[in-house]
């Protein structure tokens, strides 16, 4: 020893290997913990005694995420199965005994462990109060697992998945629970939902992804106080029909094929709907081979479509997809009106997206925000055909749009004769924002300034990944990012110095006006004059108004984000 402690070189390695994180408060190293996953700051107690004393965690809540692909060591196969079933049982039934309560329990299980002891974690969970359970394992007898969670008064969220059959005992209850997802489960039994529905008396949200629906003869969803419902993917939709009475739905969100028919009650109180569905490639096929002259209308599914897209009348927001729009053009069914609408949102437009938002554009007379979320396909004549379809102007474009919205924007010769009808026509529009645009920008600003315009306040905006949108200001801030998007420095300077010619004939075009304009009328109505500060004001009073982005929320669906949506996006 005492060789060791006259060599310096020995003496500066003990030095730097002092263990100056042990000595941090408890409450912030169990801050610390808490940002591990479970298996890791389990691991932290292997290498000093100071940290047991600190799991679980310092702080609260505590959030649980049992997750039997994420092992230490997975490459010892042998062990993994056993290792994490002691890890959970230890951990649930000593280490967390004294625990009062756990925020969230997420149990995901790729391996079989049986029903006993899944059932067993669970009432582990309800032992500890858990508040949201997210469980993903495959259970043989899901009555047995109902049983565990009949009456649990801390439950607020369950979430359940991994392809097992879903019976439901009788007479059962989650009395405060308020979110429900059903992730790839079977359904069998004709009211095994809505018996799961009827011991939720509180349930507020409920999807439905990815569930076998083939040995049903009707999904019933009858809910009273149901805000947020999601149906996408479900198996073998056709096979069934769907009944949904909901009479405080506010959100309703459906995306896959369509249903053998839809019963739908009681949506008065809607607020947002998200439509995409259609009918199977198979039932499009067959449609195709039906010879009409048998008089019979074989478009049935398309009809079906279009029965749930007419229970949706009352809606403020409303989305179709591309298949949805086909199908609604497709059947001879009339549009309802949708008198309550004011965000109407289209997706891929092809020859059936000219002539549906013609029509639509008719059946909307409040309609404020018209937003095309994807692009036009090339079909050439389209502006055409949606002109032939309109017997008159809408009155929504005389009285009520004020903003388009064009995501994805090709500039074809149709898309620029769209622009200009509704630069002719629309009365009170404020704004048009272009969220893309082609390679020769600068040639077609010039078309759009030339094109007359009857809204004398409307202005034509490149959106923020192009320009910033308070009348051409900033542009300095958004110089690399031109410079990637035109690929050359001299593209820049061109485009800058026509932006500040156009925005010297802005000025000098609102000066006119406003020296035609009397002090009396400014005083009596407020100035639609364009700023950067009515601009900010404007996207706040549309945000708290419930403006709906469709093109973000077609994203965050296609990314899986589904949670985040149900935080009352409107």
């Amino acid at each position: 020893m005492e060789s060791m402690d006259s060599n310096p070189v020995e003496k500066r390695s003990k030095n730097e290997c002092i263990d100056l994180i042990s000595d941090l408060p408890d409450p912030i190293l169990g801050h610390i913990l808490s940002n591990l996953p479970i298996k890791n700051a389990v691991a932290t107690s292997i290498l000093s005694t100071r940290w047991r004393n600190i799991f679980p965690f310092g702080v609260r809540p505590i959030d649980l995420e049992l997750d039997d692909t994420a092992l230490l060591h997975p490459e010892e196969n042998e062990s993994n199965s056993s290792s994490f079933v002691d890890f959970v049982d230890k951990l649930l039934n000593k280490t967390l005994s004294d625990v009062p309560c756990v925020r969230i329990m997420n149990i995901n299980c790729e391996k079989e462990y049986g029903d006993a002891k899944i059932i067993s974690w669970v009432c582990a969970a309800i032992r500890l109060k858990v508040g949201d359970l997210l469980l993903r394992s495959f259970v043989l007898d899901s009555k047995v697992l109902f049983h565990s969670l009949d009456g649990c008064m801390t439950l607020r969220k369950l979430e359940l998945g991994k392809n097992f059959d879903l019976f439901i005992p009788g007479d059962f209850t989650l009395p405060n629970l308020e979110r429900l997802m059903l992730d790839h489960l079977v359904f069998h039994e004709y009211d095994s939902v809505q018996d799961l529905l009827d011991g939720c008396p509180e349930l507020e949200y409920l999807m439905i992804y990815g569930c076998d629906c083939e040995e049903l003869d009707t999904l019933s969803i009858d809910c009273p106080y149901l805000e947020d419902l999601f149906i996408e993917a479900c198996s073998d939709e056709s096979a069934c029909e769907i009944s949904i009475d909901a009479p405080s739905l506010k959100g309703f969100f459906y995306r896959g094929y369509v249903a053998g028919d839809y019963r739908v009650w009681n949506l008065n109180s809607l607020e947002v709907a998200y439509m995409d569905v259609g009918p199977n490639p198979e039932q499009l096929e067959d449609a195709d081979d039906y010879d009409k002259d048998e008089g019979e209308d074989y478009w049935y599914f398309d009809g079906c479509v279009a029965k749930l897209v007419n229970a949706c009348s009352s809606t403020t927001h409303l989305y179709l997809s591309n298949i949805s729009i086909a199908a609604l053009q497709r059947t001879s069914l009339p549009l309802p009106t949708f008198q309550n609408l004011i965000q109407l949102g289209l997706g891929c437009m092809g020859i059936n997206g000219w002539r549906l938002m013609a029509r639509l554009l008719q059946s909307a007379p409040n309609l404020e925000t018209l937003e095309i979320v994807e692009s036009f396909n090339e079909y050439e004549g389209g502006f055409a055909v949606f002109e032939s379809s309109q017997p008159s102007l809408p009155v929504c474009l005389e009285l009520h749009v004020n903003k388009i919205e064009f995501h994805k924007f090709n500039a074809d010769d149709d898309e620029i004769k769209l622009v200009e009808y509704f630069l002719e026509n629309g009365n009170v529009l404020e704004r048009i924002n272009f969220h893309s645009f082609p390679y020769d920008a600068i040639s077609i600003l010039k078309r759009f300034v030339m094109f007359p315009r009857r809204s004398k306040t409307c202005q034509i905006l490149l959106m923020e990944e192009l320009i910033t949108e308070d009348g051409w200001t900033g542009f300095e801030e958004h110089q690399t990012m031109m410079k990637e998007f035109y690929d050359n420095e001299a593209k820049i300077l061109e485009l800058k110095a026509e932006i500040a010619s156009l925005k010297q004939e802005k000025i000098a075009m609102e000066q006119k006006m406003h020296a035609s304009t009397s002090t009396e009328a400014c005083m009596s109505q407020p100035s639609n004059q364009f700023s950067s500060s009515n601009v900010n004001t404007q996207k706040l009073r549309k945000s708290s108004e419930g403006f709906v982005s469709f093109s973000q929320l077609s994203k965050v669906w296609k990314d899986r984000q589904l949670n985040g949506l149900a935080n009352r996006w409107w």
